[in-house]
């Protein structure tokens, strides 16, 4: 007589769980991805936000340096340019533009930063000396210097994005 390969549910059952073995160790990790999801798009969401006020400042730097306070006035969240110490000709932020300080607001919707930053001011010569007379003579009407000092600003989020609030220098 032949036997017959007699199947029973305890074997049924060894097949299975040696199948489902390596299923398993491949859904482990897509499942911890998956739980872990909620705090890599909070990641994302501040690197994008900085990105974002980085990319404001560099816009703010550029029209302030090219052409004055008044022409940064579209960037700020009232619509008005920003009110600077008087003879403030250019800003240059120093450690490629990182930020020393750098807080998000928990909703998203407020942030604040703080640079190292180069303070370039130009004052008019004033008096009527020898030496000031001759500068002028020269061609030369004003004198420039330059100071470190902490660039301070404030942002807010809008709809259409990120908008500086206030800056200060200190």
């Amino acid at each position: 007589m032949a036997d017959k390969p007699m199947t029973s549910r305890r074997s049924f059952l060894k097949s299975g769980a040696i199948f489902a073995a390596p299923l398993a160790v491949v859904g482990a990790p897509a499942a911890a991805a998956a739980m872990a999801d909620d705090d890599s798009r909070a990641r994302l969401a501040r690197l994008e936000d900085t990105r974002a006020i980085e990319a404001l400042n560099r816009a703010f730097l550029r029209q302030f340096n090219a052409s004055g306070a008044e022409a940064t006035a579209a960037l700020f969240a009232d619509g008005k340019a920003p009110d600077l110490a008087s003879g403030t000709v250019g800003l240059v932020l120093e450690n490629a533009a990182e930020p020393e300080h750098l807080e998000l607001a928990g909703d998203g919707s407020r942030a604040s930063a703080h640079y190292s930053c180069v303070v370039e001011t130009e004052h008019a010569l004033e008096g009527d000396h020898t030496l000031i007379q001759m500068a002028r003579l020269q061609g030369n009407s004003a004198y420039r210097c330059s100071d470190r000092r902490v660039f301070r600003a404030d942002y807010v989020r809008h709809k259409d994005g990120w908008a500086i609030e206030r800056i200060r220098l200190g």
